[in-house]
């Protein structure tokens, strides 16, 4: 049984960076394979099997003495201490209260997109209660006080605002702007994680529909249902108070102890540009004629590209399925098209983590940006690097931040000091890079 243990420990090592820095972990493997195991063997990979072995998947089993649940894929699942149903699947947002008496999950699966507040946390039974709302995604964070819980409203644009001891929502502000009414359909913002300041008064909330980071004065906000729980004020548009462009796709966010730096980790690429022609004609075959991708990542993305597209008989397709000018497609008619260019995937929106100068809330102000992995095309242990870093999460510290890279490990880099640097915490290397 330790043996097994083991090899699960192993496997899943492995599994995790497959996901997470898939041509390293290759490399790793091949050199691994050429100079043999610690046994003087070749290597052990294909030896490694799922760690439940061939246990059906299921909800409650014991394996080794311990309580667990075995997953569809293999994995197991052995929750230590109390285990909680939040009663809604995704639970994708946590946030302890500041008194440390309730936790709140937000959940943001296929339905119900809701709030889970769990009371009695050193009980062997803690009370559950469910505040069902219109969308949900990521962000969820307790006033100081712990009496209010602010939470990312995703599609439809807006935060809500929960009231902790009633278990109830009882307000919404609408990043969507003063000519978009809150209602269940996207206009443009999808607010995700979000940032408190220590006083209660600032809340800093990213927009990953609008590469923004938004500013809310929780003071200006008004609270308030009617006799049939509704919230009387939905929008609250004077309590958005500012507004700053980011990078592409901003995931994380976080600010230092003393409220004045704000760090916002931008995890996309490319900034895409909608197809829609100038001058509409209604007619989709005419208007959006690609019917694949007319360029290919890394080498056709950055500039315009001019193609053929060439009308097809789905039918009875030519013996060269492919056209050298461009692409084939089974509607529209032949015509050139110019696919935009996305630019440079080491843009500085790309793939970094953006510091924001928030001394005047109102204002936010960029002070630097950081690159926390190589730039696609940049050679690491051998490989050339092919996508960017996707840095996801930021913790500051007294004279450092700690960011959780997606792609290629985790980076520390100090941001007192100048100019700023960046050192990678990977367990198989070490490196520096100014910023």
């Amino acid at each position: 049984m330790g043996d097994y243990f083991q090899r699960h420990k192993t496997l899943t090592a492995v599994m995790g960076g497959v996901a997470v820095s898939g041509l390293l972990i290759a490399g790793a493997w091949t050199a691994s394979a050429q100079r043999g195991g610690n046994d003087g063997g070749l290597s052990q990979f294909l030896k490694f099997s799922a760690p439940a072995g061939n246990r059906p998947a299921t909800t409650s089993t014991v394996i080794g003495g311990v309580s667990a649940a075995v997953l569809p894929n293999g994995r197991l699942v052995t929750p230590a201490g109390v285990e909680v149903n939040v009663q809604a699947p995704k639970p994708f947002g946590l946030a302890l209260s500041p008194n440390g008496r309730m936790l709140a999950t937000l959940n943001s699966g296929a339905g119900p997109f809701s709030l889970t507040l769990i009371n009695d946390l050193t009980s062997a039974a803690p009370t559950v209660k469910r505040i069902d709302v219109n969308a949900s995604f990521m962000g969820v964070v307790f006033s100081p006080d712990s009496k209010r819980v602010y939470l990312s409203g995703g599609e439809t644009g807006n935060l809500w605002i929960a009231d902790a001891d009633a278990g109830q929502i009882v307000g919404s502000v609408n990043l969507n702007g003063a000519t978009h009414p809150l209602d269940r359909r996207f206009k443009g913002a999808f607010p995700g994680n979000m940032a408190l300041s220590s006083s209660g008064r600032f809340l800093y909330v990213v927009d990953q529909g609008g590469f923004k980071v938004h500013v809310i004065d929780t003071s200006l906000i008004k609270t308030g249902v009617d006799g049939l729980g509704r919230v009387t004020e939905p929008d609250n548009f004077a309590a958005v108070i500012g507004r700053a462009p980011v990078g592409r796709y901003p995931f994380g966010i976080g600010l230092t102890a003393d409220d004045r730096t704000l760090l916002v980790t931008n995890a996309g690429v490319f900034q895409y540009a909608h197809l829609r022609p100038a001058s509409p004609t209604g007619n989709d075959d005419v208007d959006y004629p690609l019917c694949l991708p007319g360029a290919g990542y890394p080498d056709e993305t950055q500039n315009d590209r001019v193609i053929a597209i060439r009308k097809v008989d789905p039918r009875n397709l030519p013996d060269d399925l492919r056209d050298p000018d461009g692409i084939r497609c089974g509607y529209g008619s032949n015509r050139i098209y110019t696919v935009p260019g996305l630019g440079s995937p080491n843009a500085p929106e790309s793939s970094s983590v953006f510091v924001l100068d928030v001394s005047n809330p109102q204002s936010p102000q960029r002070r630097g940006v950081v690159k926390t992995g190589p730039l696609v095309g940049e050679s690491d242990e051998g490989f050339d690097a092919y996508s960017g870093s996707h840095p996801n999460a930021v913790i500051a510290g007294s004279d450092a931040l700690y960011v959780a890279n997606g792609n290629n490990d985790c980076s520390r880099w100090g941001w007192r000091s100048a100019p700023m640097r960046t050192r990678c915490m990977s367990p198989r290397r070490a490196s520096t890079r100014s910023a």
